[in-house]
């Protein structure tokens, strides 16, 4: 869903609209939802919930929704409610997915890998974002590193993933030759 997003959003740039037009914020928006999405997933994926966790990830969301909800409320005069809203949700979904992977120990504790490149990406995409053009060359080359980041935190995942599952397979058939044995 993210990638789509981003694609529209190149799209749309590429034919003339600019970052500031509402199509472009509205694209912006969901692309940046859909990646806190699943970066939400991704981060609680095989990693042992604990309080600290939970207090964290409740407090994120409270922090999102009193943020969007004041912003709504400060909305200026002579300006779309919904439009502005969609605009604060850009940075706040970036700053947010950085914080769910870099803010919580068991993460760093689990995933290190993963926790480090996940966490960046939101960064990395934030700074390419206050730039006015996603088409210049130095920003074809960072949206290039950002890409790597998230395939090679990607690959990490998988990788722990396929570990795990032979560790699992290794417990059945040790535990299936202790009951044969009996």
């Amino acid at each position: 869903m993210w990638a789509l997003c981003m694609l529209g959003q190149f799209w749309l740039s590429r034919h003339g609209h600019g970052t500031q037009d509402a199509i472009m914020l509205q694209v912006r928006a969901s692309a940046n939802s859909a990646l806190l999405a699943s970066m939400l997933c991704l981060s609680i994926g095989r990693i042992r919930l604990k309080l600290w966790d939970a207090i964290v990830l409740w407090l994120l969301l409270l922090v999102f929704c009193i943020y969007l909800a004041y912003s709504y409320f400060k909305v200026p005069g002579g300006e779309s409610s919904l439009l502005f809203v969609e605009s604060r949700i850009i940075p706040i979904a970036l700053y947010v997915s950085t914080a769910l992977w870099w803010l919580r120990p068991s993460c760093w504790r689990d995933q290190p890998g993963p926790t480090f490149l996940f966490g960046l990406t939101p960064i990395m995409l934030f700074f390419l974002f206050r730039s006015d053009t996603l088409n210049t060359e130095q920003n074809v080359f960072f949206l290039q590193v950002f890409f790597l980041c998230l395939l090679l935190g990607a690959i990490r995942i998988l990788q722990g993933e396929r570990r795990s599952a032979s560790k699992a397979k290794e417990k059945e058939v040790i535990h299936s030759d202790h009951v044969t044995q009996e």
